[in-house]
C-alpha cells in the first residue's frame, strides 16, 4: 500500500504511471481523451491509461470502447429499421413524408 493518504483514501495498491493514482491529468489541449481539433487551452480531463481509477492494476471502463460500443449499437438499430420499412409497401411514400415533414 502507498504511504501517500490520498492514494489510501482512493484505495490505490499501485499508482497509475500516467496520472499517478489522481484518475485524471491536465491535458496541453481541449481536445483530451475524446481526440479532435483542441483548443489553446489547458484542460483537466480523465486519464486514457487507467480509465480514472488512479489503480494501474484496476482500470475502470474504457471511454473509447464504450463510445464505439454504443455507436456500433446505433448504427444497427438505425439500418434494421430502415431495412424494416422498405419491406413495408409504401415505403418509399412514407420516407419521402417524413423527410418533407421534418425539414421545416
Amino acid at each position: 500500500m502507498n504511504d501517500y493518504p490520498f492514494l489510501q483514501w482512493r484505495h490505490v495498491q499501485t499508482a497509475c504511471t500516467i496520472c499517478r493514482g489522481a484518475g485524471g491529468y491536465m491535458y496541453g489541449s481541449t481536445a483530451t481523451w475524446h481526440g479532435g481539433i483542441g483548443g489553446a487551452a489547458m484542460t483537466w480531463g480523465i486519464c486514457d491509461y487507467c480509465w480514472g481509477s488512479g489503480d494501474v492494476n484496476r482500470p475502470w471502463a474504457d471511454q473509447r470502447k464504450l463510445k464505439a460500443d454504443e455507436d456500433t449499437r446505433v448504427h444497427l438499430q438505425a439500418a434494421r429499421l430502415f431495412t424494416d420499412a422498405v419491406r413495408r409497401p409504401g415505403w418509399l411514400y412514407t420516407l419521402q413524408f417524413y423527410t418533407c415533414e421534418n425539414s421545416y
